[in-house]
């Protein structure tokens, strides 16, 4: 069992030192004069154990337990209590047999609890002393004047009691917990419902996409393995034909570093000259500086000179005006020292006069004492008729105090009925409002439930808008997917072209300027001219060759002529237009010809009769056919193949695309890609229009699910909320008839209030009679002496003129000893200032003859400058002539190395065509790979080309055949969901979950369930036979204390005993069973105390404080309490806060509490079993 040892407390309230505070075994008193600070100790305690009401406390806020200062003492910034308790070694928590329970709060708001020494929570400390009666709201502690508030608290609050005594408070606290788990674990089980049935939904949905997927993804596969195929033949073919462009550029290469090295050596040399010439240029500069530094020595000769002449006369004049200001000091100082005698005479004359004016002074004081001696005689007769006023004044102070007591009873009797009116009218009100709530929580329910069928069909609809809507976002991503894909090969494939395009009007270049040299401005080509049928660009760019580049001539120009002028300088092919009438073609009559050379170029007559003759064929065996049939004549088949005769020409390497096939690919392409970005845009739109859509519509899908989740908890919410509407409408109409009760023994205790309070005001009357005659008395002697007062304050008046006077000639002398004083300090002054300006004027002459010296030597320094910059400007020009030398061989070698970089350049132009190539087949290669490396990366592995290529593939149109029949059958399949079958498994999984969870959840519901079962029946077991045992307690202990009568504890509610209420009803000895009410204050107490002695009599509590519950009680009910006391102290520690010495006779140990220093509390203690015998104290 516990027991408290000791209590330690500082800062807290008055207490401002550390105190300690040791308990005995048995009782200990506390004792001490009103407001001392004796309730400090116990709201100490309970605070300690864990208050959190500030009201409770006597405070606004929980800061007001700090110590806030006196008129001598700093206030504190913390107020600490640590309580120890005594146990036995198997209590939980305790160490050693002990448990140390401290508390801290700051000025700044912050607090903490503290268990053997270690931080911990409030909750932790509730817990370990629950159910043993020492909390806070047990009964363990009776506050100052609350000993009545156990008969006039509700029903409910007294029920609080019995439920400690049982025991059953851990029991509550365990019910609340289930309680709020079961409510929490009911809406977890509607939001599972609505969850699982949610993806359920899903599953049916996510089933028929997964197929889909699976189709498509056996589809992309095989889609996959073609296009890797695909991509590494094409890979080889490009790294072919860089291998040979490398070649070539590294012989390029060669050449341009044997130019680089002859350019080097040149510019090597040009190096060596540039540092001679920079060599001569740092001498000029050196012999340009030496002159400038004579100059500047020259510049500075000419400045001291010039300085120093002008400091010689100013210092003959500072030495002038020196003696002039030591002469007119001399004569200053003559005048203070005939100042100095005539002050000396003048104070002489003061002194005397003021040693006459303290005499009449002296005299003066005299005269006042012998007036204060009879003010002091008056004063005394005063202060007797004052004292016999003020115990008038106490005795009429006395008096209105107990009339105004009465008026003070008389007006709470008024509170206490105005406010039990309230109450009626409040219960009134609130019966009226509970029947109002319980219709409205019905109303409430059925609306909820309407609301929420609406919603779950809004829900149902949304759902499936949400699932079209993300159909058609997976069809419009796709579709731009794939247009990006399209424009980004179109602007490659432009990008290509346009580089190829570039580098062939370089190398026309070179053709230009020739023809320009020979006359031609602006040469026409043949490709120009040609406008190539569609689809036969490549073929025609195979048989024309170099054809393409052929120079047009007008009529009228000589080929030959030209091809002369043209000889040695650049080659070039020459076509002349024929005059006259051309010479036709052969025909070829032939279903397989489709169109001759100048039909298919779109050729004039003169032009294609330049060129020789050919057909276009429909397929190569009819080209073999023709060229036997018709030899001397070309027939080209659309593969390329060129048949003339028996010679066969055939396309080697995918090469770059000829003149004719490059211009109408790029035509092409200037209309292809305007239309792919339209297209790209408008479906951008379309989808960016499916995204808001969807996104709008998964936010209202989600609203929904959640107004619905919301819906479901308001119902179970409302539910519950009507069955407490209709749980309180039971509680408030049992709550009226007490309160009804109450009223009736109210209106009786105003009318004794009455009857006494007109009694006291005529006690009142009688001695403000009394007071009126010792008034008289005192104005009398009040006269008296404030004609003394005149007659002392006429003579201090007197003597204020002569003592001002007095003090006049006081500041007087004090003022000529001061003036005094400043003359003999000035004659100190300027004497040391006449001896210092004449020690100036020496010195400033002895600095004049100085300075003539430096300036006949600065003289000769100057002549001396002006010789050598003469002869050093002649060197200078000197170099000047040899700089001009060197610089005009720098620049013959600057024009040699001009020559070597013009040739460099032409090489470099070379190996830049080169370049451009192998860029346009790099780029062709980095897109590939690009492709192959989006196509086939994985997050965990990026997939690269490899980089030894192989051969190039023969079957490589056969499988780019292959690949867009694979694509075309994934196209026809249409938009899929390829997360679906992740989505179903996952979903799926899911749903295994969430019906797992849900059995869990049910089977904890019904576990609580029991549980809240169980414990109501331990509980009402318990309560009942804790009540029954402090029911006949009370009665036992009531008869012994009012020596006879009868009182018993009712239930307001049999059927309900876990809440219902408590009702006391008490028959003193002589009188008829009655209400609480009605009873005496006295009777109120002891009754009080009856039932307080046989909870602890049912279970003993380890602690008990009980604050002048003696108060009320005369001396024969103090004695039978006191006994009462004593026996119940075998088993329980009491704390008695008491100003009864009947109840002090019996404590063990006895606290006083004093106030010495004002606002601070001081503790003294006395053990009793000490200083009295133990027969005295049994007596």
């Amino acid at each position: 069992m516990l027991k408290v040892e000791r209590l330690q407390i500082s800062g807290f309230k008055s207490f401002v030192d550390p105190v300690e505070v040791r308990f005995a075994g048995g009782v200990t008193a506390i004792v001490g004069p009103n407001g001392c600070g004796k309730s400090n100790l116990s709201e100490a305690i309970t605070w300690v154990l864990g208050e959190q009401s500030a009201k409770s406390l006597r405070g606004g806020t929980m800061e007001d337990v700090i110590f806030n200062g006196s008129d001598s003492r700093k206030p504190l910034g913390m107020a600490e209590c640590v309580l120890t308790l005594r146990t036995d070694l198997s209590f939980p928590g305790a160490e050693d047999g002990r448990i140390v329970i401290g508390r801290r709060v700051f000025r700044g708001g912050e607090g903490q609890y503290r268990l053997n020494g270690k931080v911990t929570r409030l909750k932790e400390v509730k817990d370990l002393l629950m159910d043993t009666g020492l909390g806070i709201r047990a009964y363990s502690v009776i506050e100052q004047g609350k000993i009545g508030m156990i008969l006039s608290g509700k029903p409910q609050e007294r029920r609080k009691l019995i439920e400690e005594a049982a025991g059953i408070t851990r029991y509550k606290a365990r019910k609340s917990i289930a309680e709020i788990k079961l409510q929490e674990a009911m809406s977890n089980l509607l939001r599972l419902d609505d969850v699982i049935s949610e993806v359920e939904r899903a599953l049916r949905s996510l089933k028929r996409q997964a197929g889909a997927a699976r189709r498509y993804q056996e589809k992309e596969k095989e889609y996959r393995e073609l296009l890797e195929a695909v991509l590494l033949g094409r890979w080889a073919a490009l790294s072919h034909r860089l291998a040979e462009l490398k070649g070539r550029i590294e012989d390029a290469t060669s050449r341009e570093a044997a130019l680089a090295a002859d350019l080097h050596r040149d510019e090597a040399a040009l190096a060596a000259g540039r540092e001679r010439l920079d060599e001569l240029a740092r001498r000029m500069a050196e012999r340009h500086q030496k002159v400038a530094e004579l100059g500047a020595v020259i510049e500075g000769r000419q400045e001291f000179l010039k300085a120093n002449r002008q400091t010689v006369q100013e210092l003959g004049e500072r030495a002038a005006q020196g003696r002039a200001l030591a002469d007119r000091r001399e004569t200053e100082i003559a005048a203070h020292d005939e100042a100095l005698s005539e002050l000396d005479e003048k104070r002489q004359e003061l002194a005397g006069e003021r040693e006459q004016a303290a005499a009449a002074v002296d005299e003066d004081e005299r005269q006042i004492a012998a007036a204060e001696r009879d003010l002091k005689q008056v004063a005394a007769r005063v202060d007797g008729f004052r004292s016999q006023m003020l115990a008038a004044a106490a005795e009429i102070n006395a008096a209105r105090n107990h009339v105004q007591q009465a008026q003070i009873e008389q007006e709470r009797g008024n509170f206490r009925r105005h406010r039990i009116d309230q109450e009626i009218a409040q219960h009134a009100f609130e019966v009226k409002q509970a029947a109002e709530v319980l219709e409205m929580s019905r109303s409430k329910v059925a609306s909820t439930e309407a609301a929420l069928d609406t919603r779950s069909e809004e829900q149902e609809k949304v759902a499936e808008s949400l699932e079209a809507t993300m159909r058609r976002e997976a069809e419009a991503s796709e579709r731009k997917r794939s247009l990006e894909d399209q424009l980004s090969g179109a602007r490659q494939r432009q990008r290509i072209l346009a580089e190829l395009s570039r580098a062939h009007a370089q190398r026309r270049a070179a053709l230009e300027k020739a023809l320009a040299a020979a006359g031609i401005e602006t040469p026409v080509y043949l490709a120009t001219q040609a406008k190539a049928v569609e689809g036969w660009e490549r073929s025609l760019d195979i048989y024309l060759g170099s054809l393409a580049d052929a120079v047009v001539l007008n009529p009228g120009e000589s080929a030959r002529g030209l091809a002369q002028a043209l000889a040695g300088r650049s080659a070039a092919v020459l076509v002349e237009r024929q005059s006259g009438a051309p010479e036709a073609w052969p025909v070829v009559d032939d279903p397989a010809v489709v169109l001759s050379l100048s039909e298919a170029l779109g050729l004039s007559e003169d032009l294609a009769s330049a060129l020789p003759p050919a057909f276009l064929v429909r397929t190569a065996a009819d080209a073999e056919r023709l060229a036997r049939q018709h030899p001397g004549l070309a027939f080209l088949s659309r593969e390329g193949l060129w048949v003339e005769a028996g010679t066969f020409h055939v396309e080697g390497e995918i090469a770059t695309p000829g003149v004719l096939e490059r211009g109408s690919e790029l035509a092409a392409l200037e209309k292809q890609i305007p239309r792919l970005e339209g297209q790209l845009r408008d479906a951008s739109a379309l989808l960016d229009q499916l995204v808001a859509e969807r996104a709008r519509l998964a936010r209202e899908s989600n609203r929904l699910q959640g107004e619905v989740a919301q819906l479901r908890q308001e119902l179970a919410v409302g539910k519950a909320r009507m069955e407490d509407a209709a749980a309180r409408h039971r509680r408030l109409a049992t709550e009226a008839e007490t309160l009804s009760n109450e009223q009736q023994e109210i209106a009786r205790e105003i009318e004794r209030v009455a009857e006494r309070r007109e009694r006291l005001q005529e006690e009142l009357a009688a001695a403000e009679a009394r007071s009126v005659g010792l008034q008289e008395d005192f104005e009398r002697a009040q006269a008296e002496l404030e004609a003394a007062k005149v007659q002392r304050e006429g003579l201090r008046t007197a003597s204020a003129g002569r003592r001002g006077r007095l003090e006049l000639l006081d500041e007087r002398l004090e003022s000529h000893d001061r003036e005094m004083s400043r003359l003999r300090a000035e004659l100190e002054r300027g004497q040391s200032q006449i001896a210092a300006w004449r020690q100036d004027a020496d010195r400033l002459a002895a600095r004049r003859t100085e300075l003539e010296m430096a300036i006949e030597k600065a003289q000769g320094d100057l002549q001396t400058a002006l010789e050598q910059r003469a002869a050093a400007e002649e060197g200078v020009l000197e170099e000047q002539e040899n700089l001009d030398v060197h610089r005009q061989e720098i620049r013959l070698l600057e024009e040699s190395i001009a020559g070597h970089r013009e040739r460099r350049d032409a090489v470099r132009s070379e190996v830049e065509e080169l370049r451009i190539a192998q860029a346009s087949v790099k780029q062709d290669a980095e897109h590939l790979a690009l492709t192959f490396r989006d196509e086939f990366s994985r997050e965990d592995q990026p997939a690269e080309l490899p980089e030894i290529p192989g051969e190039p593939r023969a079957d490589l149109a056969e499988i780019e055949g292959e690949l867009a029949r694979t694509k075309a059958a994934l196209e026809r399949l249409g938009p899929v969901n390829i997360l679906a079958v992740q989505e179903h498994d996952e979903q799926e999984q899911r749903f295994e979950f969430l019906t797992a969870q849900r059995t869990d959840v049910a089977t904890s519901v019904d576990s609580l369930k029991k549980t809240i079962k169980e414990i109501n029946e331990a509980s009402g077991e318990r309560f009942n036979t804790t009540f029954q045992e402090v029911n006949k307690n009370f009665g036992e202990i009531f008869a012994r204390l009012f020596r006879g009568g009868e009182a018993e504890m009712r239930l307001l509610d049999d059927e309900d005993p876990l809440e219902s209420g408590i009702e006391i009803l008490a028959r003193p000895p002589g009188k008829r069973l009655q209400n609480l009410m009605l009873m005496s204050g006295g009777e109120k107490a002891l009754t009080a105390i009856a039932l307080l002695f046989a909870l602890f009599r049912t279970k003993p509590s380890p602690l008990c404080i009980l604050d002048e519950v003696d108060a009320p009680l005369d001396d024969v009910n103090t004695t039978r309490f006191v006994d009462l006391l004593q026996e119940m102290a075998e088993n329980t520690q009491f704390i008695v806060i008491t100003h009864n010495k009947l109840t002090m006779e019996v404590a063990s140990r006895l606290y006083g509490v004093t106030m010495e220093e004002k606002g601070v509390s001081k503790l003294v203690s006395v053990e009793l079993e000490e200083v009295q015998p133990e027969e005295r104290r049994t007596a």
